[in-house]
């Protein structure tokens, strides 16, 4: 079991809060944890927004997007990325070995030999243009 009675010392004396000091510690680190969070987030949706709003309207012509779009985008790339919400005891997937080790000479081989035939097939039939049709002449030109 835990024990949740701290004693502050002050002066030299402690001061018996007992466990009621312990809960407000504790409540003290969780509201600032989650005041921390909340700033956080309204930064990151507010710095999305204003690069989505920035670039994404100049580049590709898309619309712009309001900050609750931005926070929605900032969510869907975490589920998408991390693929899930993470727990303690989740290893995303990993057993703790290491990767197998690449053979980096043979994948290098393997695709060069692929570059190879495709240009190959390429030089045994070229690509053929269309022609353009020819314009039937107009009269009196």
């Amino acid at each position: 079991m835990i024990n949740f009675d701290f004693k502050f010392k002050q002066n030299g004396k402690s001061s018996g809060w007992g466990t009621l000091g312990a809960i407000l510690a504790v409540s003290g680190i969780i509201l600032a944890g989650l005041a921390f969070a909340s700033l956080v987030a309204l930064g990151l949706g507010i710095v999305v927004a204003a690069l989505w709003n920035w670039l994404m309207p100049a580049i590709f012509g898309l619309p712009s997007i309001t900050y609750w779009q931005a926070v929605g985008l900032l969510v869907l790339a975490h589920i998408l990325l991390k693929g899930h919400f993470t727990s303690k005891d989740d290893t995303h997937g990993h057993s703790g070995d290491k990767e197998p080790s690449i053979d980096k000479e043979a994948l290098a081989k393997d695709v060069a030999a692929r570059v190879k035939a495709l240009l190959d097939a390429e030089r045994a039939q070229p690509a053929t243009l269309p022609l353009p049709e020819n314009p039937k002449p107009q009269p009196g030109t």
